[in-house]
C-alpha cells in the first residue's frame, strides 16, 4: 500500500496520498486538524501517518512531537 507496484495502483498508494496533505495550505497546524481536513481522504488514521512520515522523510514538512504540530 506504501508503493505502487503491480497490483497496487498509483491512486491508492501512500505516495500519492501525501499530495493530499500538501494540497492544505497552513504554515504550522495540530495534527489532530490536519487529520480533520484530510480525513475522507485516507482509508484510516495509518494511512494518514505514513503520509506523515513520508513527507518528514522527504524533509517536505517538520513534526515537533512534543507538541503535536506539523509545519512546512
Amino acid at each position: 500500500m506504501i508503493t505502487p507496484n503491480k497490483t497496487i495502483p498509483l491512486k491508492n498508494s501512500i505516495i500519492y496520498k501525501c499530495i493530499y496533505i500538501l494540497e492544505v495550505n497552513f504554515e504550522s497546524i495540530y495534527l489532530v486538524d490536519l487529520y480533520r481536513d484530510v480525513v475522507g481522504r485516507f482509508d484510516g488514521i495509518d494511512e494518514f501517518l505514513y503520509s506523515i512520515d513520508v513527507l518528514y522523510l522527504l524533509n517536505l514538512v517538520d513534526v515537533d512531537f512534543e507538541l503535536g504540530k506539523i509545519s512546512r
